[in-house]
This record gives structure tokens, C-alpha cells and sequence, in this order.
């Protein structure tokens, strides 16, 4: 192989965008001992008050420190790249690891961006997103040997 695309992804307010709804099927996967518990907390939409007495509804994610928080964004992360995996057009030679939010992924120049396309399918149907603009966290470089950069033209198209 002439090159590896190594991508490192951080998602958009990560933490905060997780639907409940999807917290809830994986909680009911993997954690069904926490469903009463969380069931319960996620009864109604919460608000949070700002500055200005503005209030604002919310009924996704887990609250700035929460202690139970990792596990209610997490699990659904990860049953996302479970689709991501079994999906036909996702390539599967691919390595990738995580630590909650963050993530690396080493390719093939060929395989990455059809990787990245099911990827961000599936995390929007979580309530996610890598951000897009000038927000984006995540990046993603061709490593190859120099002078060979021609040879893998068109890696990085969506």
C-alpha cells in the first residue's frame, strides 16, 4: 500500500447531543440494570436557565459533569460503529480506537472516505456530528512517502 490516511475525530459538543432516545435503547442493550434510574430522570425535558433568564428545553444529552454521563454518551458511540461495521459499503479493513468522544482511525487512501460517509450516517442517527465549518475538531493527513502525494489524488473527497 503507497500510503495510510490516519484520522483523529473529536465530536461536536459531544456530550450534549446525544438523544435520549438512543441512550435509552443502548442503555437497554448493555446496562438494563440503569434503565429504571435513567427512565425516570429522562421522564420530561429539562431546562437549563441562561444568564439572561432565557430558558431553554432540552431533552438530548448528559449534564456538564454528570457522573453518569460517560456511559450515556458512550454506549451509544459505540453501538453507532457497531453499524458502522456491519454495513455492506463500509470498508472493513480499517483499524480504529476510542476513548470516549475521541477516536483515531488508520486506512487505506481508498477506504477512507467511503468509511467516513457510513461513519457520519450513523452518528446522526445518535444526534451527532463532527461539526462542520470552521467547528470541525476532527482532521485527517495522507501519510505517504514523499513525492507520492499524486499517486493518492482524491483520498479526502466526500
Amino acid at each position: 500500500m503507497p500510503g495510510l490516511v490516519i484520522a483523529d475525530f473529536d465530536m461536536q459538543n459531544f456530550f450534549n447531543t446525544v438523544e435520549w432516545q438512543e441512550i435509552r435503547s443502548s442503555l437497554s442493550r448493555h446496562f438494563p440494570e440503569a434503565l429504571d434510574t435513567v427512565n425516570w430522570e429522562q421522564a420530561q425535558p429539562g431546562v437549563t436557565v441562561l444568564d439572561d433568564g432565557t430558558e431553554f428545553p432540552f431533552d438530548r444529552g448528559a449534564e456538564q459533569g454528570e457522573p453518569f454521563g460517560l456511559v450515556k454518551a458512550s454506549l451509544p458511540l459505540g453501538d453507532a460503529l457497531e453499524r458502522v461495521e456491519g454495513r455492506a459499503e463500509s470498508p472493513q479493513k480499517v483499524c480504529q480506537r476510542w476513548y470516549m468522544d475521541d477516536g483515531v482511525l488508520v486506512c487505506s487512501p481508498k477506504d477512507f472516505s467511503p468509511w467516513l460517509r457510513v461513519f457520519d450516517e450513523e452518528i446522526q442517527k445518535i444526534g451527532v456530528t463532527r461539526g462542520s465549518g470552521q467547528d470541525v475538531k476532527s482532521e485527517a493527513k495522507l501519510v505517504c512517502k514523499s513525492g507520492e502525494e499524486h499517486l493518492l489524488s482524491g483520498w479526502d473527497t466526500g
